[in-house]
């Protein structure tokens, strides 16, 4: 009887774990689960950096590049604005000045031409989303902040937005490799159109 009573009770308990774990995962926003976004059916999460109950980065795979992606939630509109003024201003504040890579240089600061400054601004996207977008050059670690051609491997477009109806913002950050035929423009028109649903929904927009 007292077995009985047991296997009951610990059958009752898990039967509540389970469904709290499938009700988590259904409201949940975890990583890019609700990002819309162009061609994101094709992403496959290759490497996760990060994954907290407040954020998720990680590089994730896409047939014609990578996907670089950071995931902040539960922040109002205010926190959100200030995250995105603190990124957009490291990654200018890369291209002030940098170190000469080469030893034996006369100085050992060059200052970068405007070739290799990324360059960018703010648009409003056709469902009302504002992106902060930049491109700019990576070298060989996928970092900003080259200034001599022979340290460029990569091609980056950045996008920052917020979600205010999920209360999350987003960094996404497309790598290709130096050279790849796509005009610039192309990696931009991919945020016309992003946006984010609630969880639990099938589609929705941004308000």
């Amino acid at each position: 009887m007292i077995a009985r009573r047991l296997l009951f009770i610990f059958g009752v308990v898990l039967i509540i774990f389970v469904g709290y774990i499938l009700i988590k995962n259904l409201f949940s926003c975890n990583a890019y689960r609700c990002l819309v976004f162009s061609g994101k059916g094709s992403w496959r999460t290759r490497e996760v950096y990060e994954e907290t109950q407040t954020a998720w980065r990680g590089l994730i795979n896409d047939p014609r590049f990578l996907v670089r992606l950071e995931e902040v939630r539960n922040v109002d509109a205010k926190s959100a604005n200030e995250l995105t003024k603190i990124t957009v201003m490291k990654l200018l504040g890369l291209f002030d000045s940098a170190r000469s890579p080469y030893p034996g240089a006369i100085t050992n600061e060059v200052v970068c031409q405007d070739d290799f400054k990324p360059k960018g601004g703010v648009f409003t996207n056709t469902v009302g989303v504002d992106v902060s977008f930049y491109t700019g050059y990576l070298d060989s670690r996928m970092q900003y902040g080259s200034c001599v051609e022979d340290q460029v491997a990569y091609h980056g477009s950045l996008g920052i937005f917020y979600c205010p109806n999920i209360r999350e913002w987003y960094e996404v950050e497309l790598i290709a490799p130096k050279g790849k035929t796509e005009p610039s423009d192309w990696y931009k028109s991919l945020f016309y159109t992003v946006h984010c649903r609630n969880p639990g929904i099938s589609s929705g927009l941004t308000f």
